[in-house]
């Protein structure tokens, strides 16, 4: 992947705010559709953005670990993980804490 830019210096922090979330919103809509996004209360729509990211960095320290590897198929298992795997990871955490929470509701 590429490395990101360097915001620029002095920048407000407001206009960095508004870059990093103007690129986090389009790269979930290019990788998993504007349905998917729509699919999220606007309520849920931080935590879930918070959480897509740690995913992604927790896929794509998997996807360097069998790059790293030996396993027969390691590109096309790679291929899948980055297409797939960041959205289905998201979707699990999600499903794991609102289990925990309805756990511990008390009735």
């Amino acid at each position: 992947m590429n490395d990101p830019l360097p915001l620029p210096l002095g920048l407000p922090w407001s206009y960095q705010k508004s870059l990093i979330s103007a690129s986090l919103a389009s790269r979930m809509v290019y990788r998993e559709g504007l349905t998917w996004v729509d699919s999220i209360p606007d309520s849920a729509l931080p935590d879930v953005a918070l959480q897509y990211l740690r995913q992604e960095q927790r896929i794509r320290g998997m996807v360097d670990g069998l790059r790293a590897s030996s396993i027969g198929g390691a590109s096309e298992i790679s291929e899948l993980l980055m297409s797939g795997g960041v959205r289905a990871a998201v979707e699990a955490a999600e499903r794991s804490r609102e289990a925990h929470k309805n756990a511990y509701r008390i009735v």
